[in-house]
């Protein structure tokens, strides 16, 4: 068995993922082929979905999709920016009163 790596690039509305195994890279697509994926990903009761997918059925599934985490990178808990952005997403920033940072919690089935 042959060593493999996964390269993620993360961004604010996009993102993609490559895998590197024997000396050759591939750009993972999703199940429409796409090679860019939207940041975002939706949990329901049975299953996870990311990208495009999620995407699709974020009307369905807001309260248990997660989007725009990278603007929380680098980010306290209390910072001014996080403080305002925090009203409107549709997912619960926790604090973690060990380090300043915070937790996401989503709610799936109304649980």
């Amino acid at each position: 068995m042959s060593d493999y790596y996964i390269g993620i690039d993360f961004g604010t509305s996009f993102s993609s993922f490559s895998a590197f195994k024997d000396g050759e890279l591939q750009i993972i697509p999703d199940c429409f082929g796409e090679k860019l994926h939207q940041s975002c990903i939706t949990f329901n009761e049975k299953d996870i979905f990311f990208g495009n997918l999620s995407k699709k059925l974020l009307s369905l599934y807001i309260n248990s999709s997660i989007y725009n985490i990278l603007q929380l990178i680098g980010k306290n808990y209390k910072d001014k920016y996080i403080e305002e952005k925090k009203k409107y997403w549709p997912f619960k920033l926790l604090e973690d009163t060990n380090n300043n940072r915070y937790k996401i919690s989503i709610n799936i089935n109304n649980e």
